[in-house]
């Protein structure tokens, strides 16, 4: 998009990921108001990685998980959600790290295989249902980076009584809404125990 224009054009998809050429134009779409879930910069590119399907953007080198396969959950029900995943790209000799920043609405809905799930570090968003009917969870470990619990995302989770947070950030502990009143919440310290 030429940046003159995206001044004249109002777009508004809250619930559309945009994926724009690089940081400029990133930035003339917000300043004109785009709405949209997410702004990236690169092009957006499919990998898959120990049965997690991702999608990337190129210039932010993040990735989003929004599939998981069978084979995401190991022998002993656990999953892992890693912070970073290394990306190798068509021309590229050198695979390049990618920050894990989101997973999904709906990624793990259902799969009742799963009886822990362990979020890394740099993951910002659990989406919508993310989690709902993994009826088998017992225990869930959140990173220190986690800003945003979608709705629903672990509603069904009936096993779930462990719920392990790094998050220290009280901002963030603020905005999230987590219930699950048979869980125990192990958090860092004091001063977050009294901001939850």
């Amino acid at each position: 998009l030429v940046n003159d224009a995206i001044s004249k054009i109002a777009l508004s998809l809250p619930n559309a990921t945009l994926y724009v050429p690089n940081d400029e134009t990133k930035n003339n779409c917000k300043d004109a108001g785009w709405d949209f879930a997410n702004i990236y910069v690169g092009s957006r590119i499919k990998t898959l990685v120990d049965g997690l399907n991702y999608v990337c953007a190129t210039g932010d080198k993040t990735a989003i998980v929004v599939e998981a396969k069978e084979e995401c959950i190991d022998k002993d029900g656990i999953v892992t959600i890693p912070p970073t995943i290394s990306v190798k790209l068509e021309g590229v000799e050198t695979p390049e790290d990618y920050k894990v920043i989101a997973i999904k609405d709906n990624v793990f809905s259902g799969k009742t295989e799963i009886k822990a799930v362990k979020i890394g570090e740099n993951v910002q968003e659990i989406g919508a249902s993310a989690f709902q009917g993994c009826t088998n969870l017992t225990m869930v470990e959140l990173p220190s980076t986690l800003t945003t619990i979608g709705t629903g995302a672990f509603d069904g989770c009936i096993s779930l009584t462990d719920v392990i947070s790094n998050i220290t950030d009280n901002d963030a502990i603020s905005k999230i809404a987590l219930s699950l009143p048979n869980a125990t919440l192990y958090v860092p310290n004091d001063e977050t125990k009294n901001n939850c």
